[in-house]
């Protein structure tokens, strides 16, 4: 459809003095019309004014409408309207092609490989995610960003070959795009950093997922960002994920798993702190909501305790509130 419309592009075709204005005043309209799923007279009509007036000011403006709709389509993806979103990073990706801005290719096709993924056509998936690499060979972060993704689908896979492969090439691009002079202590750091905030949009991908009731997509979603953890030994991150998980197999009635996912989550982290203490405090929960309001207790005890222990007093605060709760249950 999208590759029609660019071909059909040359019969919305302007010429006029007053170009600039009407493109300038077409954007503020762009993120409503897609609001409205008029994908095809959106994009002809950006088509149309991008063949008749490609000026650096202009590119500029067409950078911005694509990451406006990149945010838009994101918003699709959260709420699991997964065709509109796809459309719309389809759309970001022509807008980007037309402009030369590879970066921004790389990424729109990251984006619809992560999509693929989510459908379960793992294959399309790393097409689009190679394909999208190929595009630029300078180093980027959206490069970067993509290799980390591809090495998620082949852990998935359980391709451990693959997966070293692309997570030492992410690794080893994510250096380069550091000045050689930088300290190696400042690179890891660098790379630490990174990791963690790749992770945590993960998370946010995995807390849309599960408020939207998709606890399997969520699950995915949390295990991937386990491995992201493990590769800079972010332990409190990883307990953090497990203890969600642990949560998400509560909903579905996976109470085995459950129980897993909180017992690992505990096992990772040997001294005592905050994510500790939230999971002693959610397997009290746990206990009590399975009718064992003694050894609930006992776990909600110990995590007010731990509380105390790192001066978390809001927090210990709330595990006294559960304690007096489960006891009147208990008692």
């Amino acid at each position: 459809m999208l590759l029609k419309l660019f071909d059909k592009a040359d019969e919305f075709l302007t010429e006029s003095p007053g170009y600039k204005t009407y493109f300038n005043s077409f954007i503020p309209f762009l993120i409503p019309m897609f609001h409205k799923g008029k994908f095809n007279s959106c994009i002809t009509h950006l088509l149309s004014l991008m063949e008749g007036y490609i000026s650096d000011d202009n590119c500029q403006l067409i950078k911005s409408a694509g990451k406006d709709l990149t945010a838009l389509a994101k918003t699709f993806e959260d709420s699991g309207k997964y065709q509109q979103a796809f459309d719309a990073y389809g759309s970001v990706y022509f807008l980007f092609k037309k402009i030369k801005y590879w970066e921004g290719v790389t990424d729109s096709m990251h984006r619809g490989g992560r999509l693929y993924e989510i459908s379960g056509d793992y294959e399309s998936s790393k097409e689009m995610y190679l394909d999208a690499l190929s595009y630029t060979e300078k180093p980027c972060i959206e490069k970067v960003q993509t290799l980390v993704q591809l090495a998620l689908l082949l852990w998935r896979a359980d391709d451990k070959e693959g997966v070293g492969k692309y997570i030492e090439e992410a690794k080893q691009m994510f250096f380069t795009l550091e000045s050689s002079d930088t300290m190696e202590t400042k690179k890891q750091q660098f790379l630490y950093d990174f990791f963690k905030a790749e992770g945590r949009k993960l998370i946010d991908i995995a807390k849309s997922y599960e408020a939207y009731g998709n606890y399997e997509n969520a699950l995915s979603a949390y295990a991937s960002v386990c491995f992201l953890f493990q590769e800079i030994d972010f332990h409190e991150g990883i307990a953090g994920c497990l203890r969600s998980g642990g949560i998400l197999y509560e909903k579905l009635g996976d109470y085995e798993n459950a129980m897993s996912m909180y017992q690992k989550s505990l096992d990772i982290l040997e001294k005592p702190c905050r994510q500790k203490a939230r999971t002693l405090a959610q397997i009290g929960l746990f206990l009590h909501r399975s009718g064992n309001g003694a050894s609930a207790m006992d776990y909600t005890a110990k995590a007010m305790e731990m509380f105390h222990l790192i001066s978390a007093f809001d927090e210990a605060n709330q595990c006294k509130q559960q304690l007096r709760m489960i006891a009147s249950a208990l008692y």
